[in-house]
């Protein structure tokens, strides 16, 4: 249904709330949809449309204080996530994280101040965070308006007031953010083979890109393995496309390679800045593709994997005594009984009893690195006993030599596939990571 299916759903009233909302200054520059893909406006302006007696003055009210107040856009932020926080309201933290990312903060100062550990940037920022806190609990406010100002206290006094309202409205109707669902695309990497993508779309069009590669020794694994990453990414305004890749068993690499590029040319990319991310056997994968030379990419994520595929790459061994995950006994347990080596050589293409030095190292990205390479974050835990910590600490020194920027995050004592690497901290790293480096 269109926008103006959905409009002409609505009595005048109604229509008039709809359209003051859509066509006014949240319309132009929200950085998340009003509508759903039904044309149905999204949280409390749904709301304010239903019963557009009330709705008509919220709406107003609200443009108000978003659009026309004496606050910063960073001091309005601020107070709306506190509020957004306090009242666990989970369509105000959603649309008001990608707000904050638009008008500058970072991915972490976001989770911080929803956290309540946000250090401001100035007084005038504390006296706003202190002034919203006092007002959520309920006194103690008089000292802090007085610093801020009469015209500024008030706003957000209003804005605060505003928030709960919506807050408590949401609440009654039972109205918050629904977990998108995945959109599943195909890909012909060639003639005889489509690749299935499972694209997570972030709010806008134009939203970073990245290319997702699931781990599994390049044997198993699926697209749809730890989606929660992926949408922990697209609240954070990032899209992902999670790529079920040729598996070494059904043909060596450079196939992924080629899966990998069919899927960047099959994308409307247009000036879409674009990062090769993977996990484990992916992140081999994604390292190998975004070092090639073949691909414009803006950079590479790569979280617990395997880089050096050499002899001394395979001195690098987990110590003694670290347990499995059962994740990975549990896929170990159902596909084939295969040693790393052999897992090697078959992604290689060689054989695994005879493999030469030089047929590994085609799969080895530590060999592919060059000056020229996209700029790295390196995410890995010291914990890990299926790939030691120290490949992405070599990978690391690597790029520094050849001058290729390169961020290092050891998590201490996590292991493969930890929870850990789902958390806040972690995914605000990667989203950082990426706003920094757009179109670098």
């Amino acid at each position: 249904m269109s926008d103006s299916a959905a409009r002409d759903g609505l009595d005048e009233a109604q229509r008039a709330v709809y359209d003051a909302i859509l066509n006014g200054p949240r319309g132009a520059a929200s950085p998340f949809p009003l509508t759903d893909e039904t044309g149905n406006l999204q949280g409390p302006f749904g709301i304010m449309t239903r019963f557009p007696m009330i709705g008509a003055a919220l709406q107003e009210l609200g443009s108000a204080i978003r659009y026309r107040t004496s606050l910063t856009q960073r001091q309005r932020e601020l107070a709306i996530l506190r509020v957004a926080a306090a009242t666990d309201s989970g369509f105000e933290v959603h649309a008001h994280r990608l707000v904050s990312l638009a008008v500058g903060f970072t991915a972490a100062e976001v989770t911080a101040v929803l956290n309540g550990r946000y250090e401001a940037a100035d007084a005038l920022e504390g006296d706003v965070l202190r002034l919203t806190d006092a007002l959520l609990a309920g006194g103690g406010t008089a000292g802090v308006a007085l610093r801020l100002g009469e015209q500024a206290a008030a706003e957000v006094v209003t804005l605060v007031g505003y928030y709960r309202l919506l807050a408590q409205l949401m609440e009654c109707f039972e109205v918050g953010v629904q977990a998108a669902e995945a959109e599943l695309i195909s890909v012909r990497a060639d003639p005889d083979h489509l690749i299935d993508v499972d694209l997570y779309g972030a709010p806008t069009v134009d939203a970073p890109l990245i290319i997702y590669l699931h781990g599994g020794g390049w044997t198993g694994g699926s697209r749809k393995d730890h989606a929660e990453r992926f949408h922990a990414l697209t609240a954070r305004g990032i899209s992902v496309a999670s790529v079920d890749y040729r598996l070494a068993t059904e043909a060596p690499y450079p196939a992924q390679l080629d899966d990998v590029r069919a899927v960047l040319d099959s994308l409307d990319r247009q000036d879409r800045p674009t990062f090769l991310m993977g996990a484990s056997a992916g992140s081999t994968l994604a390292a190998l593709a975004a070092f090639s030379g073949q691909l414009h990419v803006d950079g590479f994520i790569g979280l617990f994997g395997r880089y050096d595929i050499s002899s001394a790459g395979d001195a690098l061994r987990p110590a003694a005594g670290l347990k499995l995950p059962q994740e990975i006994v549990d896929a170990l347990a159902a596909g084939p009984s295969l040693s790393p080596k052999h897992r090697v050589a078959i992604l290689a293409g060689v054989d695994p009893e005879h493999a030469s030095h030089d047929e590994l190292a085609a799969v080895s990205p530590i060999a592919h690195l060059h000056a020229g390479a996209p700029r790295m974050l390196l995410i890995h835990g010291t914990g890990d006993a299926v790939v030691d910590h120290r490949h992405s600490i070599r990978l690391a020194e690597h790029a520094s030599r050849l001058g290729v920027a390169c961020d290092l995050r050891l998590l201490p004592g996590e292991n493969h596939e930890a929870p850990a690497f789902a958390t806040d901290a972690v995914v605000d790293e990667i989203a950082d990571f990426i706003h920094r480096n757009l179109h670098y």
